[in-house]
């Protein structure tokens, strides 16, 4: 056996041990969840009979395109909530103005594109048009059906349903629920980000009459469908932990999976359910072993919250900066805060589903966006907040550096080839079993996923279910090996603008001792 063989076969049994580590701690969660929900709702009764204060928690939503979604949302989060529950949770929307400077800069480009590239322009617009409506860009797909001398007629159609789409905030005229008192705020400028809208409410809440140690704000995003456990499991939390500085709720990608039932859509399936997988096998278990102040392994010293269902204690958020707006990512950063500290995130012990994108392209810029966001992470020790930074040791600050560096960046973008390349020489060197170890990992994670996932989510027939898992497995196969496509291409394109920044920079003149100045 050649040394080249050895090192296939070494490499195969780590990339084995691995997928079974993740495999098996994912077909362990459920236990985990049944028995966790039990603790906490006894710990948490306990010390409420003692005397411990209930906390606040503002649930609040970021809006933006979302008309569709938040109705659903907002129905099922008063579905969830009980009378004993609407004293301790508050309720706020949050909408922007961007929304509608989005539909008059998109009505502008498909003026200017919709003319002679029928093959680069449905692909290039429809992301942004499944953010506004998924009906919308199913219309734009079939303007191409028709003969050219049509297509601007309906165009004139398409143009004028998106200038006349409603808008999330006229959604907050209308809505009545049980036990939920919704409160609005419109972010009146088109500026900024996520954080942005999240600090105008940040702000809000800063001028109520609140105690910071008792008070938590909640993001929830309205493309999200909570358990009807949600907020009586973060509340049992709060409690049972002492009012902890953070928590966790956790969400996997399959709120429309049922639109995943074809082989048009595999790729889109197989991303769902290894985003989801990941979710199950990865994400929840490592906050499951930062929940405690002694954190057990160098890796989990480093942990990063998530967008959807991240939960701060008031007083942290405040001295912490609230949420910075400089980055895409938000939420990875504000973990990063919460490492430096030490302090834990808490895992809530219920499973959410939220949507995933319906289409191969939808779901490269998705990872894309994600990808740039974590490209800033060598810039973190500069983003700190003062009081962060005082707290943190600069031996600490390194490490966890070092460790977001190889986990977010060099993983994420180049951990896919390493897998290529062992089938690639497995297949080269006469060793074409190797091949059985990613298609193994993608048949046990459609399984485990299916498993979790309730019926209204998924076929609900035997039948149905046994076509369409050899779909989903040939598309989580595919999305394993090719799930770097985004992280690579936001990597490219931000080379690419330095390059370009540098070589503006280098052919301006610069102005010398003694020469003349135009």
């Amino acid at each position: 056996m050649s040394w080249i063989q050895i090192f296939l076969l070494c490499g195969s049994i780590g990339l084995g041990i691995r997928y079974a580590f993740i495999l098996s701690r994912a077909a362990w969660l459920p236990n985990w969840i049944v028995a966790s929900q039990s603790k906490n709702a006894f710990l948490c009764d306990s010390k409420i009979a003692s005397g411990a204060a209930r906390p606040l928690v503002y649930v609040v939503i970021p809006a933006l395109n979302e008309y569709d979604s938040l109705p659903r949302t907002l129905k099922a989060l008063a579905g969830s909530m009980s009378e004993d529950l609407s004293t301790c949770f508050r309720f706020v929307v949050v909408t922007t103005e961007k929304e509608r400077e989005q539909r008059v800069n998109l009505v502008a480009e498909l003026r200017n594109k919709m003319v002679d590239e029928p093959s680069v322009f449905p692909i290039a617009m429809k992301r942004r048009l499944e953010q506004i409506s998924r009906g919308l860009s199913r219309m734009v797909d079939e303007i191409y059906a028709h003969p050219a001398a049509k297509r601007e007629s309906r165009l004139d159609k398409v143009c004028s349903l998106i200038e006349n789409w409603p808008y999330t905030w006229s959604l907050m005229k209308e809505i009545s629920l049980p036990y939920i008192d919704v409160r609005w705020i419109h972010q009146v400028s088109s500026d900024g980000n996520m954080a942005t809208q999240l600090n105008v409410v940040v702000e809000e809440i800063a001028k109520s009459e609140i105690t910071p140690e008792e008070t938590y704000f909640l993001c929830y995003n309205a493309d999200t469908l909570p358990s009807s456990k949600s907020l009586q499991e973060l509340q049992n939390v709060l409690v049972a932990k002492d009012h902890p500085i953070s928590a966790q709720l956790m969400a996997v990608s399959m709120l429309n999976f049922k639109e995943f039932s074809n082989f048009g859509s595999a790729y889109a399936a197989g991303a769902a359910i290894y985003q989801s997988r990941w979710a199950l096998g990865y994400e929840f278990s490592m906050l499951m072993t930062t929940n405690e102040r002694r954190f057990p392994s160098l890796q989990s010293k480093y942990h990063y919250c998530r967008g959807h269902g991240m939960v701060f204690r008031f007083d942290f958020l405040m001295e912490s900066g609230g949420f910075d707006e400089n980055t895409a990512l938000e939420d990875i950063f504000q973990g990063f805060k919460l490492s430096c500290i030490g302090e834990p995130c808490h895992p809530v012990p219920v499973l959410e589903w939220t949507e995933s994108p319906s289409g191969v392209f939808s779901v490269i810029q998705q990872k894309k966006f994600w990808f740039s966001g974590m490209l800033d992470l060598p810039y973190y020790a500069s983003m700190l907040p003062i009081q962060i930074r005082r707290k943190t040791k600069n031996a600490r600050l390194f490490l966890l550096l070092f460790i977001g560096l190889y986990r977010e960046i060099v993983t994420w973008a180049f951990g896919p080839m390493l897998v290529c390349l062992l089938i690639l020489g497995g297949l080269l060197q006469g060793l074409p079993y190797l091949i059985a170890l990613p298609i193994l990992n993608a048949v046990i994670s459609v399984v485990l996923v299916l498993r979790v996932t309730p019926l209204k989510f998924r076929p609900e027939r035997p039948s149905d279910l046994l076509r369409f898992v050899p779909i989903y497995v040939v598309g989580t196969f595919i999305y394993s090996l090719t799930r770097n496509v985004g992280p690579l291409a936001a990597l490219s394109q931000r080379l690419l603008r330095r390059s370009n920044n540098a070589k503006a920079s280098a052919s301006i003149p610069q102005n010398r001792p003694g020469s003349a100045r135009a």
